[in-house]
């Protein structure tokens, strides 16, 4: 058997990763390739965190002459909000329209100036859901995808180290501590998933063991008689000699660093460099869809100068072949064509009118809605931030529609459900009246409820 074919057939069957770490004043580019034959690592650089940063690893990587499959960027944490909350595990099936409508509730960004992930995980009994929220501004997701988009590097996926790499730490409790140049990270992680999360000055800011006993002390129930099992700090530039005894102590257990991926420990040796641990757990690992601040972009693989040569001689090819067919298919029916030409002359000149009348219908469609919208008077802004204030703490939405004729339907869950009625009529001045009100049998600590109200008019104030 020839060895030398397969090991050359299984070197096309590859694909490769790029991760950008972005720090307060570094960033970390990590860019890998897999393979049947395993893993390899293209590049593996620190690069000042300049204005030209992403021109500079552009030019790395095209100096390569590897086209990455994947983009991810990962955002310093200082510049994001996270929270997370726990739910009964019913409301599992309904997280994707419910989470909106809590990152209304918990993050301080407008829905329109803000770009949203997700991530959830049970809990060990499997009666309750952690949900965590990542958000950041879209003006910065969108400042870093367009400067990596010039350069010709699209971008899949926008996240944050900590929410990227939580999975990969393990179910004990931990305590991953990021420190940068200006800013340290304190992220409490359990069953895989990040259940606290502060972003601190290193500088002029709260003593850190003072902020990790808060943060243990408000996420008691999640951590369990146990505690904290495992300390470990990583980020670019490490934490001080007393600050890192500070936190053993506090803790009663000694401090770790960051392990290198088992795929990628074996080809170590071939680096003659100092590893980038982060960058190389990053690109290793594959987030939940969900916690994306971007949608993934549909980007084509450049295509080889052979390959396009080749696929141009086949589309010639193909041209010819179906054009002659199409000339030896068609000759007994030329006499027909006259009548077609006719009818489709007659279709031409009444397409003018049916259009008029489609937009026409189109028209008065939007008149009445905009007609009825007018009347409410009540923009959507001002009802979900008014609903939002109404509602208790134990009552969420996971569905608000709008219905012709000034009617609004609301769904979601509750512990006491029957005194939402009348706590809207009284405290919700847009609400006429209540049309129609269903609660389901109780699931857990909630009821599932159903509310079609009607909406205030101009003509009744």
């Amino acid at each position: 058997m020839d060895l030398s074919k397969l090991t050359g057939w299984a070197g096309k069957m590859q694909y490769s990763n790029l991760t950008l770490l972005l720090w307060d004043q570094v960033v970390d580019a990590v860019m890998i390739e897999q393979s049947i034959l395993g893993p390899s690592i293209l590049l593996m650089e620190r690069f000042p965190r300049d204005e030209k940063v992403f021109e500079t690893v552009a030019a790395r990587v095209a100096e390569l002459d590897k086209t990455p499959s994947r983009v991810v960027v990962c955002l310093p944490r200082s510049e994001t909000v996270m929270r997370t909350m726990r739910y009964p595990a019913l409301v599992q099936n309904d997280l994707e329209q419910m989470v909106p409508f809590e990152a209304t509730r918990h993050l301080p960004f407008p829905e329109a100036e803000r770009c949203l992930g997700y991530a959830s995980a049970l809990t060990e009994d499997e009666k309750e859901l952690d949900v965590h929220l990542l958000a950041a501004r879209k003006a910065d997701v969108s400042r870093v995808c367009d400067a990596m988009q010039s350069t010709g590097l699209p971008v899949d996926a926008v996240l944050v180290f900590s929410s990227l790499t939580a999975s990969g730490i393990g179910t004990a409790p931990s305590l991953l501590v990021v420190s940068d140049a200006e800013h340290i990270e304190l992220s409490l992680i359990c069953n895989g998933l990040i259940c606290d999360s502060m972003s601190l000055p290193r500088t002029g800011g709260p003593p850190l063991s003072g902020s990790v006993e808060r943060m243990i002390a408000s996420n008691g129930s999640a951590l369990g008689l146990a505690g904290v099992s495992r300390l470990i700090t990583a980020g670019p530039v490490p934490l001080d000699r007393e600050q890192k005894e500070t936190l053993s102590v506090t803790l009663g257990i000694d401090a770790e660093s960051p392990a290198v991926p088992e795929s990628i420990s074996a080809v170590l040796g071939e680096v003659d460099r100092e590893p980038l641990v982060e960058g190389l757990q990053a690109v290793s690992t594959a987030p939940p869809p969900s916690l994306n601040l971007t949608e993934s972009t549909r980007r084509s693989i450049p295509i080889s100068r052979r390959s396009k040569w080749m696929m141009g001689l086949a589309a010639v090819l193909l041209i010819e072949l179906v054009a002659g067919w199409i000339l030896w298919a068609n000759a007994p029916a030329r006499a027909s064509n006259g009548i077609e030409k006719d009818l489709s002359a007659l279709r031409r000149s009444a397409e003018p009118a049916q259009k008029l009348k489609d937009q026409n219908r189109v028209m008065r469609s939007e008149l009445t809605q905009l007609h009825e919208l007018v009347n409410t008077r009540v923009s959507v802004m001002e009802l979900f931030k008014t609903l939002s204030d109404t509602l208790p703490e134990d009552t969420y939405l996971t569905a608000l529609s709008y219905e012709r004729g000034g009617r609004m339907r609301i769904k979601g869950r509750s512990k006491e459900p029957d005194a939402l009625p009348a706590l809207l009529l009284l405290d919700v001045p847009f609400i006429s009246t209540i049309e129609e009100s269903d609660i389901d049998e109780k699931r857990g600590e909630y009821h599932s409820f159903s509310m079609t109200v009607s909406l205030k008019g101009a003509e009744d104030e």
